[in-house]
């Protein structure tokens, strides 16, 4: 036929189509076509199609018939649709339809057609291209290994290493195992995405059993996976529970569920309730499941902090892993280099070149090889490495030999915040991407516009997904001169004027409008950063900036106006939404990218700001932010100077790093309960509920303390979670009854201070000093303490469970009455150390050196004592 079909149909499939059997639904397309059955017939049987044959009979059985349209006529039938509608369109019938069938198919009987749907989907994920590029991620995939909780911190001597067989048999030999839960940690861009959607694609291969593959962030508060992540299934609101409930109704008796992103589960304020919520949902899934002669095995992936939180409050119910990396080693808790896995870093690269269309030789990038380039320890994480490679590519033509000049031309000496600039710089000229159409906007407003994105996704609690109504709040708010900037931008990546906003690799488009779950009007459309990270830097370059306003508005000359207005401004940024960790890394690399701006007296007011801060708690009119009505007028102030204190803290570093000289904060500021954080809390009992006496913190508690000189603080019940303390000295303070969470001290100094009646659980030291310093009735716990230094310490009374002391040094430290549980002393030395009535249990001394040390009363049990020198117990 020669007629042009396209556009002929421009409208979405009707509202009420949801409730639609097969054949209403064919019957209001068919309306809407205008062409007799034949010539539909005939338009469908032309080789453009595919060559099948349709006749026109078959066609009419479709609109008179409820019965699905066959497998073998589906692909005819959308080639068809995508030749007369217009293209988005097309998207929304083909999309309805599918639901349609699966819908019909599941009310039928048919179960196990929504799983096998479903594992269609995860392989064509698994096969799509990466953004931006012409290669799907099985090119470039490589597996890592993953290795035990407490292999890094040095808790768990046994270094021992895993891979995706063992994952596969977790899930498939269900007798080998006693538990149904395997958690897997790992920092950003450590590869846990990939590696879960590669298991989830090998395991949808199995011939027996089901997989479920699920993303966090897709999670609204219903539980419900509300977006085009699972365009085959039963509906956009399908939820975990009835896919448990299409499970129970199915001949197989066994499911895999892999959860990938568990730390972005939840938009709301807090995520750790969601997490809380889907978890209990799942045992209790699981616990019916068993009731009808059914297995169900997780696999969850999801960053260290919550996904490692809620691991231990499972402890004894699953196995709790960690990512390793390409570097395939490891520096043990005797400082020693441990190979556990292959070197990886080669193979990846051979694989990016072959999908880049070259032919890969021997020779890698700097980045890549050399340990004094910059930019060495970030190739370790395979998106990093990407991101490099990628930022650096050069166009072409190329062979291999310009393509490594290339590289190490552009990354030399760089940092990891240059590597995202250059990625969005690339993004905003449409190098390589072929997305821009017309006029560029310049770079700042393009990344300023970014940056409020980025503000709009964490003050939507997720750090990830938001809707462009949301993106238009935050601009309207802070900056209204970006809006038209913003209405262009969608202009020029739209098509006829449908905002798409596809700017390739770090943000897409959701081109399906959501009536449901995280977009409230049907009308609105998502946007979805394609990686956490980038929406990290972008928020944490904004925060910088806006630290820069409120310390240049402090300056010499500058009108109480101006200030009240930045420090107003700076509570409602700093009060957006959770202050994750990661945004303390980011910050650090800024900072040494900030460090010559200005004169260092601008970075000098921080100190003073604090005070002035104290006026805006109350606040007759809030400023605008999601966060801000929710907290304490009290809790506000915390969260501003907390971080105010970061962004202070890391340009601090970058001092240091440079010139070895560190600015103090003193007595007159932080001082009193000025600065103690209060935190929220939870955590997670054996049934699954929450209780409280858990604190889960949510500032930049642990970043803020980085890098500072802080004298005479009082700092009670301060609490800490996640993330490394390197550089500081603490002077004279008083931090009695803090708790510390997985903290990495690394060169801490702690003089003449109080940290009596405070835990440290997984938070290991090196290098670090505690002098003239009280710690009794302390709980220490499941940590390595590494070349450290304590002098005149006393620990009276407290207790150490799963802790190694290697290489350390105690001289006048008293240990009266502590108990000593599964610990181990290696290379130590002892002088002048009082152990009076401790107990000792389980506990390994190899190579120690003893001092005039006394161990009156002492109780041993099962100790093992090998090469010490001048122990005397007795």
């Amino acid at each position: 036929m020669n007629k042009d079909y396209r556009n002929m149909i421009s409208t979405a499939p009707p509202n009420e189509a949801g409730s639609f059997s097969p054949g209403q639904l064919m019957r209001d397309f068919m309306s809407r076509v205008g062409l007799s059955d034949l010539e539909v017939s005939e338009e469908i049987s032309s080789t453009s199609y595919g060559g099948r044959s349709i006749s026109s009979e078959l066609v009419a059985s479709w609109s008179n018939i409820s019965k699905p349209v066959s497998r073998q006529c589906r692909k005819p039938l959308r080639d068809f649709i995508r030749h007369i509608c217009h293209h988005k369109v097309a998207t929304l019938w083909d999309e309805e339809f599918v639901n349609c069938w699966a819908r019909f198919e599941a009310a039928n009987g048919n179960a196990r057609r929504i799983f096998i749907e479903h594992h269609r989907w995860i392989k064509r994920r698994f096969a799509a291209n990466v953004v931006g590029e012409n290669f799907p991620l099985r090119d470039i995939y490589v597996p890592i290994h993953i290795l035990p909780k407490g292999v890094r911190e040095g808790t768990n001597p046994e270094i021992v290493a895993y891979g995706e067989t063992f994952l596969r048999d977790f899930a498939v030999k269900q007798s080998d195992h006693s538990v149904d839960w395997v958690f897997v940690t790992g920092g950003p861009g450590s590869g846990k995405s990939a590696l879960a959607l590669n298991i989830a694609q090998l395991l949808a291969g199995e011939r027996k059993g089901f997989t479920l593959f699920f993303r966090g962030t897709r999670f609204d508060g219903q539980s419900y996976i509300p977006d085009e992540d699972l365009p085959d299934v039963v509906d956009d609101r399908i939820s975990i529970k009835h896919y448990f409930e299409q499970f129970r109704r199915t001949s197989e008796d066994r499911m895999t569920l892999i959860i990938d992103g568990l730390d972005e589960i939840g938009t709301q304020s807090y995520a750790e309730p969601r997490v809380l919520e889907v978890i209990k949902s799942v045992r209790a899934e699981i616990s019916l499941a068993k009731s009808f002669g059914k297995s169900v095995r997780v696999i969850v992936f999801g960053r260290d902090t919550v996904t490692r939180m809620v691991a231990d409050k499972l402890a004894g119910l699953c196995l709790l892993f960690e990512m390793g990396d390409l570097s395939g080693e490891l520096v043990d808790a005797r400082g020693e280099r441990v190979i556990y896995g292959e070197e990886l870093r080669g193979i990846w690269w051979r694989k990016y070149l072959k999908a880049k269309g070259l032919e890969p030789d021997e020779k890698l990038p700097r980045y890549l090889d050399d340990p004094t380039e910059s930019l060495f320890d970030l190739s370790k994480e395979p998106l990093l490495s990407f991101l490099i490679a990628r930022s650096a590519w050069p166009a072409p033509p190329y062979d291999v030999k310009s393509v490594v000049e290339q590289i190490d031309r552009h990354t030399s000496q760089k940092n990891r915040n240059q590597i995202y600039s250059d990625i969005i710089e690339k993004v905003r000229k449409g190098e390589d991407w072929g997305d821009l159409k017309s006029e560029l906007l310049p770079s700042a407003d393009f990344t300023d516009i970014l940056q409020h994105m980025a503000v709009a996704t964490w003050q939507n609690g997720t750090l990830r997904a938001v809707s462009i109504k949301e993106i238009q709040d935050v601009i309207k708010n802070g900056d209204p001169s970006l809006i038209r900037k913003f209405e262009k931008l969608q202009q020029n990546l739209g098509d006829d004027g449908d905002p798409t906003l596809i700017t390739s690799f770090y943000y897409r488009f959701q081109d399906r409008p959501m009536s449901q779950g995280l977009i409230g009007n049907p009308r609105d459309y998502e946007i979805e950063f394609t990686h956490k990270t980038f929406s990290e830097y972008l928020l944490t370059t904004f925060l910088f900036d806006e630290f820069e306003a409120l310390m240049l508005a402090h300056g010499t000359g500058s009108s109480e106006v101006a200030q009240a207005s930045a420090q107003r401004r700076w509570m409602a940024y700093v009060m957006s939404g959770p202050q994750q960790r990661e945004i303390g890394l980011f910050a650090r690399d800024e900072a040494v990218l900030r460090l010559e701006k200005y004169d260092w007296s601008i970075w000098n007011r921080a100190k003073s700001v604090s005070t002035l801060m104290k006026s805006l708690i109350q606040l007759e009119d809030a400023p605008h932010g999601t966060w801000f009505s929710k907290v304490s007028s009290s809790e506000r102030l915390q969260r501003s100077l907390a971080a105010l204190m970061l962004f202070w803290g890391a340009l601090n570093q970058a001092r240091y790093a440079q010139s070895h000289v560190r600015l103090k904060i003193e007595k007159t500021t932080f001082d009193g309960p000025d600065f103690h954080l209060s935190t929220p809390s939870f955590t997670l009992n054996k049934t699954g509920s929450a209780v409280t006496g858990d604190p889960f913190p949510d500032t930049f508690s642990v970043s803020a303390l980085a890098g500072i000189t802080w004298e005479d603080g009082d700092t009670p019940g301060y609490y800490a979670s996640g993330g490394e303390i390197t550089g500081s000295h603490f002077a004279r303070c008083a931090i009695e009854g803090s708790v510390w969470s997985s903290v990495f001290f690394v060169q801490v100094r702690f003089l003449s201070c109080n940290i009596s009646r405070s835990r440290f659980v997984l938070s290991p030291m090196e290098d670090c000093r505690l002098e003239d310093t009280t710690a009794s009735h302390s709980v220490f716990k499941d940590a390595l303490i590494l070349e450290t230094e304590l002098e005149n310490v006393d620990f009276e009374q407290s207790t150490f469970s799963g802790i190694r002391f290697m290489k350390c040094e105690f001289t006048d430290v008293q240990f009266d009455r502590c108990s000593f549980h599964n610990c181990e002393f290696v290379d130590c030395t002892f002088d002048e150390c009082s152990f009076d009535q401790a107990n000792f249990s389980l506990v390994i001394m190899r190579q120690c050196s003893f001092s005039e040390c006394s161990f009156g009363k002492a109780d041993f049990e099962g100790e093992t004592i090998e090469g010490c020198h001048g122990l005397t117990i007795g």
